[in-house]
């Protein structure tokens, strides 16, 4: 064992250890050129090839993970290419003697490395590939290869079969497909070879998690990205805090999955990832045990843990920029941001070097963990924090800086200090008296959940900031006792998001002549208007009749930084009655659902208060994947005759509606906040005549909302408050400014457009007119537009449901206004149907969708019917006429 020196190599180093190191690299294939003992360029690009080959930070510098990794531990990763031809039984030579040393380093006897593949080879290239899901042939071809000699860091290489490959399609194919969605995490079951509704499923899911087209259908892409990925659906959190309980044969659970995902991805292959610690696990968590000289039991206890998740490499200072990076800015220190945060766990998506929400959403969990104001811009205290080690100061008084984890068992004044703030916050400890118990445990459970923080009932240094950061949004407010806003409130609160159940395609339950689509939409818009009108800052999951994943409802509420989450659904199956679910760990969510259950029980029979387990913690996905206390609501049985005659009258869609908002106002009151009386005036506003409907007693904080129509044609207008910096944009794709969409506008969206007229004269009055559209969006900030789609018909076109989103500065201070404009039904238009409008209706509907294809070209997704429903709009208000597309 060669021991780490205890200083960092990179350009620039020169010394006998340089030496070392490359002498090391080019044994192991990744040549660095003369061995001379100076850390040159070519050194240095040798490092980040081993690097990326064995799944480390590729920085070109030789710190302690990477020494160890280099001298230390015999599975590295060399860099051997295939060879070309497939290794079986009966072939000899050199790369059979690779073969079987690699095989050895990795424990798989393949006897001795004599250069002949004989049986005691093939078995152990078939242990190998029974280990890694690939196909158990025993014989050594390009996949089997690559993952001999490159682990998977790079993916298994596998070529696309040149045919799409679904339900019902059979074969080696599906098997390869089978094996690597397995490993990733997306557990399939079998790798047999025939592509049933599970691997369909498993196949949606891990679309879903790589922002591909979830249709359950394997094409070029889809292949192409899943033999090339490296990573389990969720981010390693290479500073995961050790659970606090022993981890063994018999064990289960999310910490049990944490530790499979992690071997698989430190190569030591453990099979399907489903959190049941059984023999493969053990025998591979002995393994990797040796491979670090640790006591090989086969348990993971804390030191096991802290070598599997630590990141122990010496930090190196690096100097804040000196500018705030937030929402909008981009370039190589957001791309250093977002990396620094997916190496900690705290999943900022792609890193590309855009910053966008998610990377804000990111950078709000890691302010959080640190105690620092979350704000989601890092500024010289967060950077410092993630990239220097610098601590932050405890941001309440000095007597309850974190010192160290508190669990159960513990007695003493930081115990004392825990029970006292939760009772602050609500939850039901019992009394102060410093001795952390049972209750005391389930109300860090609680907490903890309704934070989204890990929920193990152990206070660490995340669950500590948490509790006494005063900038924390759950902080403010009061006691269970009642001394803050009234009797039971548990703290104010300000952001709540409201999620009508199913939508679109998936009816949800359905009876009686009902669907619960409908009626959960119904109840959910009386419940945001009910809150707005309380005081409260309401989102939604969905305003229309659209269908939204789940992880997409959560991933919203997250994003956010809602405070309380509530879902509307209604129940089915033969029973009768409303029922709330919360939480397992209750905490103020249970609350929430005693009261709301309380007054639900005036219109249906109460069928109580409920929660349910799941594999991994929450049943509920909306319950257990939200940062912040949420419900589930079941309004009635839509199937039950008595039930569905109270769903279909409309005083009781009221009632329901209210009494969950009477629950919400008793428990959590809403935070005061000074009103900002700012009405839109943009086009948009102008042309539709919301601002008509407003007045002063209803100014657009904290939200409004208009639904239109233009010809028959369901519109909906929303306007929201924003502030500069901290825009929640619903589209998540780049937006662009009026000049981007001038320049891309005279670039090339002008030519594209003559391309439909029937005569190339009047270019210039064509031009003229978009360009006067365009000039509508003057006084606009930025402009997103969702994927927009049209198709061209007969003699006009049909243009698909849509959303558009428009930022205006407001001349108030920070203050911003992001107006919401959404098409909820597609429609066909020709001339007649533009002949039947009111002027001011043609002028709207014309700049809308100008601007949109505008932006569209400039994000190079605009296709020829796109374009074309441009033109054909121009070519109306000048009179003239054009040829739709052939294609």
């Amino acid at each position: 064992m060669m021991q780490f020196p205890g200083l960092l190599y990179g350009v620039g180093s020169a010394d006998s250890n340089v030496t070392e190191i490359q002498q090391r690299l080019n044994a192991l294939g990744f040549n660095v050129g003369n061995v001379d003992g100076i850390f040159g360029e070519g050194t240095e690009e040798g490092v980040k090839a081993f690097q990326k080959d064995n799944r480390l930070n590729p920085d070109g510098i030789v710190g302690k993970l990477t020494w160890d990794k280099l001298f230390n531990d015999s599975s590295a990763s060399g860099n051997h290419p295939y060879p070309q031809q497939l290794i079986g039984t009966g072939s000899a030579g050199p790369n059979v003697e690779l073969v079987q040393q690699r095989l050895n380093s990795m424990g798989y006897n393949a006897g001795v490395a004599d250069g002949i593949f004989g049986p005691g080879t093939r078995q152990a290239v078939i242990s190998f590939q029974g280990d890694h899901f690939i196909s158990t042939d025993g014989i050594v071809g390009e996949v089997t290869w690559n993952i001999l000699f490159k682990g998977t860091a790079n993916g298994i290489g596998a070529t696309y079969p040149g045919y799409v490959l679904s339900v019902g399609s059979q074969g080696d194919s599906v098997k390869i497909i089978q094996n690597q969605l397995n490993r990733l995490g997306f557990n399939v079951g079998s790798a047999d070879g025939i592509f049933g509704a599970g691997t369909e499923n498993g196949v949606k899911a891990y679309q879903e998690s790589r922002n591909l087209a979830m249709d359950g259908i394997v094409g070029p892409n889809t292949w192409n990205k899943l033999m090339s990925d490296s990573q389990t659906g969720e981010n390693v959190n290479n500073n995961t805090p050790f659970p606090g309980v022993l981890l063994g044969n018999g064990s289960a659970g999310s910490h049990v999955r944490l530790v499979q995902e992690r071997l698989n991805e430190l190569n030591f292959f453990v099979g399907i990832v489903d959190g049941i610690y059984g023999p493969k696990t053990e025998q591979k968590v002995k393994s990797y045990q040796t491979s670090k000289q640790l006591q090989a039991d086969g348990i993971v206890g804390r030191l096991t843990w802290d070598a599997l998740f630590s990141n122990t490499t010496a930090n190196v200072d690096i100097p804040y920029p000196g500018t705030l990076l937030g929402i909008g800015s981009s370039g190589s220190n957001v791309t250093r941001v977002q990396s620094q945060l997916n190496n900690m766990g705290f999943n900022a998506g792609a890193e590309d070097g855009i910053y966008g929400a998610g990377t804000a959403a990111a950078v709000r969990r890691f302010q959080l963990s640190k105690g620092l104001d979350r704000d989601g811009v890092v500024g010289p205290l967060t950077w410092n924090a993630m990239f220097n080690g610098v601590s932050v100061p405890s941001p309440d008084t000095t007597e309850e800086n974190y010192s160290g984890l508190v669990r159960e068992g513990d007695t003493g004044s930081a115990v004392q200090q825990i029970q006292q703030k939760l009772i602050d916050l609500g939850y039901s400890v019992g009394t102060a008296d410093g001795i952390f118990g049972p209750m005391t445990r389930r109300s860090v459970e609680a907490f903890q959940h309704d934070r989204g923080l890990d929920v193990d009932g152990i206070v660490g240094p995340m669950t500590w900031n948490s509790l006494f950061s005063t900038s924390h949004p759950g902080n403010n407010g009061g006691s269970g006792g009642g001394s803050v806003g009234g009797p039971g409130t548990v703290g104010k609160l300000k952001k709540i998001i409201i999620d009508a159940g199913h939508g679109g395609s998936d009816p949800g339950a359905v009876g009686n002549g009902l669907r619960e689509k409908d009626l959960v939409l119904e109840i959910s818009k009386r419940q945001q208007e009910l809150l707005v009108e309380a005081g409260y800052v309401v989102g939604v999951t969905r305003a229309a009749d659209n269908f939204i994943s789940l992880s997409d409802r959560t991933t919203t509420a997250n994003n956010w930084g809602a405070e309380l989450y509530i879902s509307n659904h209604i129940n089915a199956g033969g029973g009768r009655g409303a029922e709330v679910y919360h939480s397992i760990y209750g905490g103020r969510g249970k609350t929430l659902a005693e009261e709301i259950m309380k007054n639900l029980s005036s219109i249906f029979v109460s069928r109580g208060t409920k929660s349910r387990q799941g594999q991994n913690g929450d049943y509920y996905h909306v319950i257990r994947e939200t940062n912040m206390p949420s419900v589930l609501i079941e309004h009635g049985f839509i199937d039950n005759t008595t039930d569905a005659n109270i769903l279909k009258n409309q005083n009781n869609i009221e009632r329901m509606a209210r009494a969950t908002v009477d629950a919400v106002k008793a428990i959590f009151p809403p935070e005061e906040e000074e009103e900002v009386k700012i009405k839109p005036n943009s086009f948009i506003s102008r042309a539709f005549n919301v601002v008509d409907e407003l007045s002063e007693s209803n100014p657009i904080l904290p939200g409004i909302e208009s639904p239109f129509t233009i010809g028959g044609v369901k519109f909906n207008y929303q306007a929201h408050l924003e502030k500069e910096g901290s825009v929640n944009w619903n589209i998540t794709r780049n937006g662009f400014t009026p000049e981007d969409l001038f320049d891309s506008f005279a670039a090339q969206g002008l030519d594209r457009m003559m391309e439909f007229y029937t005569s190339a004269s009047g270019k210039d009055e064509v031009a003229a007119m978009s360009e006067t559209f365009l000039r509508l969006a003057d006084n606009i900030e930025e402009i997103r537009v969702s994927v927009l789609e049209i198709t061209p018909k007969l003699r006009g076109f049909v243009i698909k449901p849509f959303e558009m989103e428009f930022l205006t500065d407001t001349g108030y201070g920070e203050w911003k206004i992001r107006e919401i404009i959404t098409l909820e039904n597609e429609f066909y238009i020709n001339d007649d149907t533009l002949d039947n409008l009111k002027a001011t209706a043609v002028t709207a509907l014309v700049g809308i969708v100008i601007i949109a294809v505008i932006g569209m070209i400039a994000a190079g997704a605009a296709s020829g019917g796109l374009v074309f429903g441009a033109a054909f709009l121009i070519a109306y208000m000048l009179g003239r006429e054009v040829t739709p597309p052939t294609t």
